[in-house]
């Protein structure tokens, strides 16, 4: 355990940024008055606070160290480790902006904090490197969650301890490890792909053949309408009598009646094309569905909707 001389010397130079306490004065204020008054339980809550608040990477990296240092005070050996190791991965995926003054010496100097104070835990404790493909899963030791998330280390004190993975899309892995002190075990397991869920792999089919024959009726009802104005403009013009003043009035019927001939005709085909896709669909799944009433019958209405409309557009 370093004095406590060391422990202000390292916290002055943690918490005396101007940066700092610009981004977030208070808890670091509050942390470094605690830590100068050799008050760990204190300090340890300020800069807890602190890293619940802060959004500012630089900001959060300063706090992680006055945790450390505070976690070392009180002689939390392990928790002191923890912070340290959060910092050093946070650093990690920052490494353009760990680059700058002065974060590269306060790296170096956090992995040689860490040494020192592994060398203290492993006399009682397994030193645990785990992994897994992928990574990123959460880590859970023994029912308790971590912080932690994979790759991580763990430090595990002597006995038999139960380890959960969990990752969204995965099933959870679930790991025993009987950890002896002094121990580096390296745990490397492959997270298992969970299976696409039945329920909502089958339920595109019925609802896109429901809409396709709803869209498909809609088009046909559409194309009839437009076939009864064709018809009517036709039989407009069938009464008309043919004297020579009535050209220009039966050029514009006629130029009428063909609109409608091709939008009708263009309805009914893709009104037509829509139904049988829609109804090739949901036939495709009774078929696959074999009546399972879970699906079949959550679907019920919606097949008999789609029915219903490309019944009525076909009529």
């Amino acid at each position: 355990m370093r004095g406590g001389f060391g422990i202000c010397v390292t916290c002055l130079l943690v918490c005396l940024s101007g940066e700092a306490f610009a981004q977030q004065p208070t808890w670091l204020q509050r942390g470094r008055e605690a830590l100068m008054e050799r008050d760990a339980t204190t300090a340890r809550w300020a800069f807890g606070q602190g890293l619940d608040q802060a959004r500012d990477i630089e900001t959060r990296w300063r706090l992680l160290l006055g945790l450390a240092l505070a976690n070392e005070l009180e002689g939390a050996t392990l928790e002191a480790v923890y912070a340290y190791r959060r910092f050093l991965t946070e650093v990690r995926r920052e490494t353009g902006l760990a680059e700058r003054a002065p974060w590269p010496g306060r790296r170096e100097r956090a992995l040689s904090d860490v040494r020192r104070l592994e060398a203290e835990l492993m006399g009682s404790f397994a030193k645990v490197a785990l992994d897994s493909t992928p990574s990123g899963a959460t880590v859970t030791v023994d029912g308790d969650a971590t912080e932690q998330v994979t790759p991580a280390v763990l430090y595990l004190p002597a006995g038999r301890h139960q380890i959960r993975l969990e990752l969204e899309g995965y099933r959870d892995e679930h790991l025993v490890i009987d950890a002896a002190a002094g121990d580096l075990p390296l745990l490397e397991p492959k997270l298992e792909l969970l299976p696409p869920d039945p329920e909502a792999t089958s339920m595109w089919l019925p609802l896109t053949g429901a809409l396709s024959v709803g869209l498909g009726g809609a088009l046909v009802i559409a194309g009839g309408a437009l076939h009864a104005s064709a018809l009517s403009a036709v039989d407009e013009l069938e009464s008309l009598p043919p004297v020579p003043e009535s050209i220009p009035r039966d050029e514009t019927l006629r130029d009428r009646v063909m609109t409608y001939e091709a939008a009708f005709i263009t309805s009914y085909i893709a009104g037509g094309a829509l139904v049988a896709t829609g109804v090739g669909l949901l036939v495709a799944d009774a078929v696959t569905d074999s009546g399972k009433p879970s699906t079949t019958s959550a679907f019920v209405a919606p097949h008999t909707a789609g029915f219903v409309a490309g019944v009525g557009g076909v009529w």
